[in-house]
């Protein structure tokens, strides 16, 4: 198993794309987790519109609200925490002033500013993905933010990109399975087959030929890609 930490994950920023092919070169691999975090630095977000948004229905899916719980200590400088759903579940969402939580190991009120920001300003959003009900899909790095619009109605407010709705079902499992490897070839080899077939003069076919096996792939035939429909 390879976790990656939030430290870890910032020497890859900003060239995500290099993260992407380092797991795609894996020979067989399954994403367990992953988590996606938004940080508002002028006031965007903060704990009140978090909860507001709650109230007003913005985290409603299929009609049934998520479950909130709010922590807000009695000192304000402890920063509050609003968590949507459940920890158990395979999508969980925390809401929480991340400038007061860097400031925390330092004497109170020592520092005020985080790169000229106010601490008070600082707020992350951070949704947590499991592969609980299903498995996630393959390119959650190369799309984070629509997967991370497509998770509430209210994040589609954060980011301004067309939301990526994701609905995990155990019997959708051999489908997605299918369609993960063929994602997975894509972003891998898609260029180089696109490049190919244009040097065949258009005929697919031609390339077909050269790159298909005879046997099947075990893993996906006991999976059960063989026994349902595709799109």
């Amino acid at each position: 198993m390879v976790n990656i930490t939030g430290m870890g994950c910032a020497w890859a920023v900003p060239d995500w794309d290099r993260v992407q092919d380092a797991v795609d070169s894996l020979p067989d691999y399954e994403v367990r987790r992953l988590d996606i975090a938004l940080d508002t630095f002028h006031r965007e977000v903060t704990h009140d519109k978090v909860v507001q948004a709650h109230r007003s229905g913005m985290f409603t899916l299929a009609g049934r609200p998520p479950s909130m719980t709010r922590i807000e200590p009695e000192d304000p400088l402890e920063g509050a925490t609003v968590y949507i759903g459940k920890r158990e579940n395979a999508k969980f969402l925390r809401c929480y002033e991340k400038g007061l939580e860097l400031v925390k190991a330092y004497p109170r009120g020592s520092i005020r500013y985080l790169e000229g920001v106010p601490v008070e300003d600082i707020y992350r959003v951070e949704l947590e993905l499991k592969a609980k009900d299903g498995p996630l899909p393959v390119d959650l790095i190369d799309k984070r933010d629509q997967y991370f619009a497509g998770a509430y109605p209210y994040l589609q407010t954060l980011v301004d990109v067309k939301p990526e709705v994701f609905v995990q079902s155990r019997e959708k499992g051999p489908q997605h399975d299918l369609a993960g490897m063929l994602a997975h070839i894509r972003h891998q080899y898609g260029s180089t087959l696109f490049t190919a077939m244009v040097a065949h003069h258009g005929d697919i076919g031609a390339v077909w030929d050269k790159i298909v096996g005879d046997k099947h792939n075990a893993n996906l035939v006991a999976a059960g890609v063989l026994m349902v429909e595709h799109e």
